[in-house]
């Protein structure tokens, strides 16, 4: 039985066919030259209703077909010129790895982030900072000569804070301390020490007065009267002028005696004691007559002015 073909109307045979020259590449943003189809006129659409159907879903693709090849990647980037080490070869990057590995709390991020401190490294550890907060044995040895030896801690304390600011870049607490307490404690015994060395000097300049005035306090021990107030043992009258003259004689010459024999601070005193017995004799031996009041006047102001009283008291007790 003979086939009989139905025509059916071919809405493509219209279409202008492609031709392999009219391929042209297109290069792409990432550098990869991909050839597309170029048609020379838009292709025909049917619109016969059969085409809508079926047929139309098993029909081509109207657009061009982007022919297989290799996944597009992008252009590697142009090495760059190092002169300290050979450039190192590109590898893909493993996010998942690096998201899954630990954190390296030594690493070269926790160095740079952590705190620097004078004196030290930038990668200096929390615990080296304690460390060097630490204080060392010299620097409590300081603390220790300060309260005891002041000056000699002063002077520690401040070699320690040369060196504490050397060392850590900050003078700690101890150091300071040291160097407070030894200055206050220093000027402390300065002062008392200056205090202490003039009453030492003055007990020598005594004790020297003292060891000069020996002969003047024995003679005073062998006769009381002599610094006795108010007359230091003015003779009073006796019954004839030649005995009043002679007791008044021998008040001078112990007086004479006393100055030879007195250190230079008392000895101007004592001679004015004797110069003022001699006044009285020689005024007796003139007028041949004795007026006890009169001498007795003459001696009081001499006696208490002379300081014989508190000379023996101080340096003859």
């Amino acid at each position: 039985m003979a086939t009989t073909d139905t025509a059916q109307p071919d809405e493509f045979a219209t279409a202008p066919r492609a031709s392999p020259e009219s391929f042209r590449p297109i290069a792409p943003a990432f550098g990869m030259a991909v050839p597309v189809p170029v048609l020379a006129a838009p292709m025909a659409v049917a619109s016969a209703p059969e085409l809508l159907g079926a047929e139309r879903l098993a029909a081509p693709p109207s657009g061009p077909v982007m022919p297989p090849g290799p996944p597009l990647l992008p252009p590697a980037a142009p090495p760059v010129p190092s002169t300290s080490a050979p450039a190192a070869s590109h590898a893909p990057l493993d996010f998942a790895a690096l998201l899954s590995a630990p954190a390296d709390p030594g690493g070269a991020a926790s160095a740079a982030a952590g705190p620097i401190v004078f004196g030290g490294g930038s990668d200096e550890t929390p615990e080296d900072g304690a460390e060097l907060a630490r204080s060392t044995v010299a620097e409590r040895i300081g603390l220790i000569l300060a309260i005891l030896i002041a000056p000699l801690g002063l002077i520690l304390g401040i070699v320690s804070a040369v060196g504490s600011a050397s060392r850590r870049g900050w003078v700690v607490g101890i150091v300071k301390a040291t160097i407070a307490i030894g200055a206050v404690l220093t000027v402390v015994l300065a002062i008392g020490g200056t205090f202490a060395y003039n009453l030492y000097q003055q007990q020598q300049r005594h004790d020297a007065i003292a060891a000069e005035s020996a002969a003047f306090c024995a003679t005073l021990a062998a006769d009381p009267g002599m610094y006795q107030a108010p007359t230091f043992g003015w003779p009073a009258v006796a019954s004839s002028i030649p005995d009043t003259l002679a007791a008044m004689q021998a008040f001078e010459d112990r007086w004479v005696e006393l100055e030879k024999v007195s250190p230079a601070g008392i000895k101007a005193e004592v001679a004015k004691v004797a110069a003022a017995a001699k006044q009285i004799i020689d005024s007796v031996t003139v007028a041949r007559t004795v007026d006890a009041a009169s001498n007795i006047a003459v001696m009081k102001p001499v006696a208490s002015a002379s300081g014989v009283p508190a000379w023996h008291s101080e340096y003859c007790g």
